[in-house]
């Protein structure tokens, strides 16, 4: 019993090893994607990475006076964050306003 048990983990220690292998060999990181994106769609990628950096910068601050308030987060004013629109439909709107 103990060689079968032995011998299962070996193969799925295998097993699972090739596939993570694979995995880091295959999936290309950001940077790698960015680079690929036509010229259009870097621009909107980049648009809409600053504008969540910016949104989550903004939640940091407002959590950070919430911390110090005695008073809940939800009472303790907006949170300044705009997260019923889709990224989309804002690139749209800013595109539409900028022409």
């Amino acid at each position: 019993m103990g060689i079968s048990v032995a011998r299962a983990l070996v193969y799925a220690t295998g097993i699972i090893g090739t596939g993570y292998g694979l995995m880091k060999f295959t999936v290309p990181n950001e940077e790698q994607m960015r680079q690929r994106l036509d010229p259009h769609l870097r621009e909107e990628y980049d648009k809409v990475k600053a504008r969540n950096q910016q949104q989550h910068q903004a939640l940091m601050e407002h959590m950070k006076l919430a911390a110090q308030s005695d008073k809940p987060t939800w009472q303790s004013g907006a949170i300044p964050v705009r997260n019923d629109t889709p990224a989309t439909t804002l690139l749209d709107n800013e595109s539409k306003q900028q022409q």
